[in-house]
């Protein structure tokens, strides 16, 4: 799945770039076109995971626990809200530069709206490359808590390396490291959150987990084009790369979880 995200992420800006060469409004309208195939196959290829019994103990295990998102700010220091916190973060970070990237390149690099998409289309590939050849392999020899962390470490590096890059090796470098982070830090860090959660719980924790991801996305973007214009226009970059590693601290700062340990602990 982690692998099928990162060809849409590949694919979707090259087609934005491709129809730019045909209007300025095409992209929307094929990105209006893709969302609308979207709910189709949606309500055609996607039953109701739950049923029956399974149903039954779904509504059962979530009586009187709505409040998950809040307990994430009142109890930080509890496993599930660490790695809640841990993708908070690192997503902050990434989608903070993803967002002036484009304006980066186009003042840096001379790119267009025509040309912009290419950038996008070599790191959706290296993510893609990341997630469906070498993540199995380096869980596997590692685990998920030991890559995350490794995760976050190639992100900020990326980030940071944006910041000063000038030339098209540091900038190729620096846009190669970026997914290689995400690659290994959000899926791990989903998994480690299942892990977490009893199997009637799941979709609630990881329910969740993107509902603060969302609102990551949402203000990253916003402070990133603050400090781009108000700053310099590496500021964004080497502030997020700070922000990238911040998830190493919680590791430190919060306690294990007991064994055996479900939801919230």
């Amino acid at each position: 799945m982690s692998a099928a995200t990162s060809l849409g992420v590949m694919l979707g800006p090259a087609l934005g770039a491709l129809g730019a060469n045909l209007g300025p409004s095409v992209p929307g309208f094929l990105a209006a076109a893709l969302g609308g195939c979207n709910v189709l196959l949606a309500a055609w290829l996607l039953p109701e995971a739950l049923t029956g019994a399974a149903a039954a103990g779904e509504a059962h295990g979530s009586q009187g626990r709505n409040g998950d998102v809040l307990r994430v700010l009142l109890h930080p220091r509890e496993p599930v809200a660490r790695l809640v916190w841990t993708y908070v973060l690192a997503m902050g970070a990434f989608q903070g530069g993803t967002a002036v990237l484009s304006l980066l390149l186009a003042a840096r690099f001379g790119l267009t709206a025509r040309t912009v998409g290419w950038v996008y289309l070599f790191t959706g590939a290296v993510a893609v490359v990341a997630r469906a050849l070498l993540l199995g392999r380096a869980v596997t020899r590692w685990g998920e808590a030991r890559l995350w962390r490794g995760g976050v470490v190639l992100l900020s590096g990326g980030l940071g390396l944006l910041a000063f890059a000038e030339g098209p090796w540091g900038l190729a470098v620096a846009l190669a490291l970026m997914p290689l982070g995400t690659a290994f830090t959000f899926p791990c860090v989903t998994a480690l959150l299942s892990r977490h959660a009893a199997a009637t719980e799941r979709g609630r924790v990881l329910g969740m987990q993107h509902a603060w991801g969302g609102l990551a996305r949402a203000l990253a973007p916003l402070g990133a084009g603050w400090a781009f214009e108000h700053l310099t226009p590496g500021a964004p970059f080497w502030l997020g790369a700070a922000l990238a590693l911040t998830p190493l601290l919680l590791g430190a700062w919060g306690r294990a979880a007991p064994d055996g340990s479900r939801g919230f602990s």
